[in-house]
Formats: structure tokens, C-alpha cells, sequence
């Protein structure tokens, strides 16, 4: 079983932990951006 997980994670293309940390950062943005100008 560790083996197959060990090919997963090697398979696993980088690329998509680039983008998905880069929706994080986005998301971060529009957060701040929001209680900036929208402050409750």
C-alpha cells in the first residue's frame, strides 16, 4: 500500500499545487480587499 501511495504522490503533477495555492492567495486578496472597503 505505501508503494502505491508513493507513486500517487510522485505521479501527482506540481503544477496543481501551484494553482491551488494561487486560488488560496486570490481568495486572501478579495478577503482583505473586501474588509478594506467593506468594514462592519
Amino acid at each position: 500500500m505505501t508503494q502505491i501511495s508513493e507513486i500517487l504522490i510522485k505521479e501527482k503533477p506540481k503544477h496543481q499545487m501551484l494553482t491551488c495555492r494561487k486560488k488560496l492567495i486570490f481568495l486572501k486578496i478579495i478577503v482583505i480587499l473586501c474588509q478594506r472597503y467593506f468594514p462592519k
